[in-house]
């Protein structure tokens, strides 16, 4: 099932994002797109329940392919609107973070899609998403495996949330 992520920056132009309870690392919010809705209801939908912010869309930034399958994120930059950072079911920690000060454990993804956010291009980018690799993964699994394992969970099916 497709995706949609949210980007969201404040006044001091920091970026929006929270801590999975499932995997705990730092990503931006989003989420599976439900059968009755678009990829930008899901994302104003998904960035209220991981975080607490109303949000509208201000623009589709990208949409990205994952290797090997075909299953696209849709990546789009949101403007608050009201709320306050809350934690949820599904989100343990909400947070700004400066671009250049962010969190030591965050989605591997998160730069391409922060460059392809503030490139400002006016066409939507369209990307493919490489795989991890077997090497980051080792690498990792040794300075987090607790991080590892939970997402090697995720991969199967099964989830856990703390």
């Amino acid at each position: 099932m497709d995706g949609a992520i949210g980007i969201v920056f404040d006044k001091d132009k920091k970026v929006l994002m929270v801590k999975r309870r499932d995997v705990p690392i730092w990503v931006l919010p989003g989420g599976r797109i439900e059968k009755s809705e678009s990829p930008q209801q899901a994302v104003v939908r998904e960035v209220w329940e991981e975080s607490g912010f109303q949000t509208k869309v201000k623009r589709k930034v990208g949409e990205y392919c994952y290797h090997n399958s075909k299953r696209i994120n849709h990546l789009f930059e949101c403007q608050i609107i009201s709320g306050s950072a809350q934690t949820s079911n599904e989100s343990k920690d909400v947070a700004f973070f400066y671009p250049n000060n962010l969190p030591k454990l965050h989605d591997p993804q998160l730069l391409t899609l922060l460059n392809d956010t503030r490139s400002q291009d006016k066409q939507i980018i369209k990307k493919e998403v490489p795989p991890i690799s077997k090497k980051v993964i080792f690498n990792e699994f040794f300075k987090h495996p607790t991080v590892v394992i939970r997402y090697l969970f995720i991969r199967i099916g099964i989830r856990i949330n703390t």
